[in-house]
């Protein structure tokens, strides 16, 4: 049965944490985490790329010059493709490239994911993480007490700490809610306070 260690925020152990029962039927799936991160990928794409054709290229209405006698290869118009200052051929044009992908995939891709990084300890859970003031210093500080890069997961109501993370260059702080696989293996460690285990399980399940 896999254990996963309670820390207090100065990184000392002050219990456990049965990982079968915050995530039960855990299971990770490496090429399903990878299709989450491509579809959240995915949905983040403007699609706003676009080149014109000959046709959407003002000019190019007369022919650049007569059919014999130049020694040239004939020519129609100057906005044709293979001209200079002409049109693209078979370039991009605007479009959506998201694509569907189950909510039962992207749940467990999620929970999977957890389980691995909590029970190989890239993961912790902090049994509280609270801040008495505003204060990037002293929240860089608690971070770097157990990992030199890491998102941290707690409460919105956490305002101290949710404002003092905003200007760290190699923390992210997300609610409970807000927890995806993308940022998790951007910034591939990850801190959860105790508080926001039951609002992850009731979302995973």
């Amino acid at each position: 049965m896999s254990q996963i260690e309670l820390v207090d925020q100065n990184n000392n152990k002050v219990g456990h944490i049965d990982a079968s029962d915050f995530l039960p039927k855990a299971k990770f799936d490496k090429l399903l985490v990878a299709e989450v991160v491509k579809y959240q990928l995915a949905k983040k794409r403007q699609g706003t790329h676009k080149t014109k054709t000959a046709a959407e290229i003002s000019g190019g209405g007369k022919k650049p010059f007569k059919q014999k006698g130049t020694g040239r290869a004939r020519q129609g118009s100057s906005r044709a493709h293979h001209m200079v200052g002409g049109g693209v051929a078979h370039g991009p044009i605007p479009r959506d490239h998201s694509f569907s992908l189950s909510k039962k995939k992207r749940k467990n891709a999620l929970k999977g994911l957890l389980f691995e990084m909590l029970t190989n300890k890239v993961a912790l859970v902090v049994n509280e993480f609270n801040l008495d003031q505003i204060k990037t210093k002293k929240a860089k500080i608690l971070l770097n007490n157990f990992f030199s890069q890491a998102v941290l997961v707690t409460k919105k109501e956490n305002k101290n700490v949710i404002l003092s993370m905003k200007n760290l260059r190699f923390y992210k702080w997300l609610p409970p809610e807000g927890l995806n696989a993308f940022d998790i293996l951007k910034y591939k460690n990850l801190i959860i306070t105790q508080d926001c285990l039951s609002d992850i399980k009731e979302r995973l399940q």
